[in-house]
């Protein structure tokens, strides 16, 4: 199997928010260092945004696998829609993860600052997998008589 563009544009969305996810995870539990109401409050401040990251993602997945077959304009209406539901879910956890949780730290700030940066990383993920892929298909085409140029029957 190798990767695609288009097999890229399925996946990773959710790649990204699973990022945000262990990123957060990985940042609680070093703010656990500090007690666990810092690595509650670095956690919830990661929940606030990757939780409306993943209702968003899921949705674009979904017109992802549609594939075309929507017109243009649903298909914008669609990723508009989301896109408001995103910001409207991440105000209403934003203000219940303060009013609720009482989390007001710098650690909850944190927490909410790393899990926003890590979209950032999305083109060294796509290029990770590329790189991933092209080496898994290099040996899948070895193993079946290839060339160590990926090719059957092309000289190296």
């Amino acid at each position: 199997m190798t990767f695609t563009d288009e097999s890229s544009s399925r996946c990773l969305p959710l790649l990204v928010v699973g990022g945000q996810v262990a990123v957060t995870g990985l940042s609680a539990a070093l703010a656990s260092i500090w007690g666990v109401d810092a690595a509650k409050a670095v956690f919830f401040g990661g929940a606030v945004a990757f939780l409306p990251n993943a209702v968003f993602a899921l949705g674009a997945a979904a017109m992802a696998r549609a594939g075309g077959r929507l017109p243009a304009t649903v298909e914008a209406a669609g990723l508009l829609g989301g896109w408001v539901a995103k910001l409207m879910l991440t105000v209403a956890l934003l203000l219940a993860a303060i009013a609720v949780a009482k989390v007001g730290s710098g650690a909850f700030f944190i927490g909410l600052a790393v899990s926003l940066a890590t979209p950032l990383a999305a083109p060294a993920m796509v290029a990770a997998l590329k790189a991933c892929a092209g080496r898994s298909a290099l040996r899948a085409d070895g193993a079946a008589g290839g060339t160590a140029s990926g090719a059957k029957g092309d000289p190296a």
